[in-house]
């Protein structure tokens, strides 16, 4: 009995060592296992949690998908994820360089997005890179202060499309059309009396800072979309010593060689300069070409009525000598409004040059400008949006209602603003200079025109 319990005894201390050595033998690889599973919890948690967009597959780094460029931008709302323009609505190809020439769809996109930053006129896109677009690609080179190749390459268009680029401006030290465009409206408004000549120096750094000055801007010596805008408007202050109303059109004599005058009479245009001499003469034949019908026949009083054209008698036709110097005299629209398409039609095919207006070449509202002074119009150089707020041009809503003649004006593709401007020509076709076309053109008023017309101005 005795020696049995110490046999059993014996057996469960082999027993027992027998499980310690196995639970030995075990313990480390158990604790490694256990190990890796916490660690692998801590560590997929940790970068569930971090997780973003610089660690999808997408957005990871790489020679052709580099955005280290927009780190340096300044971190702006937009529609699409900030500093992912690029990638989202613009597509880059790496290493591809546009040139005046290329025939490419990026290049519509490039057109749309300087139309948006003012340096094209809105205007229906194409695919052409043409003599417009390597202007407008110049002048944003030169707001960037890069060299003016007029040529992209993939870092200009990272600029170019990133969430902050440089807005259309003007600035001390810039060379150009747009401004020696400046400096004549700064003239016509009283201050700049220098010479034109494109080149921004010191006289119209003087001026721009004088208008700004004078019209409550902030103090600059920068042309800025705002100064742009109010520098090329009818609400523009002079500088208080002109007089005359530079924003206000009226009727006037062109020094041009025109044969429209002050009064602008009966469409018989030929027989106007001849009429002073006709009151000495023989009073019946003559003078009823453009004497009012009442006042024919009377021989007696002839001597007295046949000077009508001029702005000083005021006999038996006096209702026609005193609206001489308003635009409202009931000849003079349809005299002035054949004259004004005809100057129109004449400009076909020349070419499209930003801040031009004219006699060679032209932007939109410089062909505007041309042709109504070329009517006897006499008005401001204005540019698109200025000559779309004008109140004395009756305001036309609805393509349906405008005629042949109307000034039809044309919002950017954001809808902001008024960026382009054209004439109506009825038979659902508009004449404009057109920075797409590249000259200028008679356009259909389809798609574009009709998602893109803003109001019209009714001058004749």
């Amino acid at each position: 009995m005795k020696k049995n319990r110490g046999s059993n005894h014996s057996l469960q201390k082999k027993a027992s060592a027998a499980v310690g050595s196995c639970l030995r033998s075990v313990r480390l690889p158990a604790l490694l296992v256990l190990f890796l599973i916490l660690f692998s919890f801590i560590f997929i948690s940790t970068n569930y949690r971090n997780l973003d967009v610089s660690a999808l597959p997408n957005a990871a780094a790489s020679p052709d998908n580099d955005l280290s460029f927009f780190d340096t931008m300044p971190a702006t709302p937009a529609p699409n994820n900030a500093g992912s323009v690029c990638q989202s609505k613009y597509e880059i190809v790496p290493g591809k360089v546009y040139k005046l020439g290329d025939c490419d769809k990026h290049v519509n996109d490039m057109q749309q997005r300087l139309m948006l930053l003012g340096y094209l006129p809105s205007d229906e896109p194409s695919d052409v890179f043409n003599k417009p677009l390597e202007q407008a690609v110049k002048l944003f080179q030169r707001a960037n202060h890069l060299a003016q190749s007029g040529e992209v390459d993939e870092t200009l268009l990272r600029l170019l499309y990133s969430d902050a680029p440089v807005e259309y401006v003007i600035e001390y030290g810039n060379v150009g059309n747009d401004v020696r465009m400046l400096q004549e409206r700064l003239m016509q408004l009283g201050y700049y009396s220098e010479k034109i000549n494109g080149y921004f120096g010191m006289a119209t750094r003087t001026a721009v800072e004088q208008f700004r000055l004078s019209n409550n801007l902030p103090e600059s010596s920068v042309v800025d979309t705002e100064a742009f805008n109010l520098i090329f408007s009818a609400y523009a202050v002079d500088d208080g010593n002109l007089p005359f109303e530079t924003g206000e059109p009226y009727y006037t004599v062109s020094p041009a060689p025109s044969p429209v005058t002050s009064s602008l009479p009966m469409p018989a245009a030929s027989p106007t300069p001849t009429l002073p001499p006709a009151p000495t003469s023989t009073p019946s034949p003559k003078p009823t070409a453009i004497a009012t019908a009442s006042a024919a026949p009377t021989a007696a009083p002839t001597p007295s009525p046949r000077p009508t054209p001029t702005p000083k008698p005021t006999p038996t036709p006096s209702p026609t000598q005193s609206p001489a110097p308003t635009p409202t005299t009931a000849p003079a629209p349809s005299q002035g409004l054949e004259q004004f398409i005809d100057a129109l039609y004449s400009q076909l095919g020349k070419p499209y040059v930003f801040g031009s207006s004219g006699p060679d070449s032209f932007d939109c509202s410089g062909l505007v400008y041309y042709c109504l002074r070329q009517a006897g119009l006499n008005i401001g150089r204005l540019n698109a949006a200025g000559y779309s707020n004008y109140a004395g041009w009756q305001r036309i809503d609805g393509k349906e209602n405008l005629i042949r003649g109307d000034l039809v004006f044309f919002y950017d593709d954001a809808y902001s603003r008024i960026s382009h401007v054209g004439v109506y020509l009825g038979n659902n076709s508009f004449l404009h200079a057109s920075a797409t076309a590249g000259s200028v053109v008679i356009s259909n008023a389809g798609n574009w025109f009709n998602t893109h017309l803003a109001w019209g101005r009714r001058v004749f």
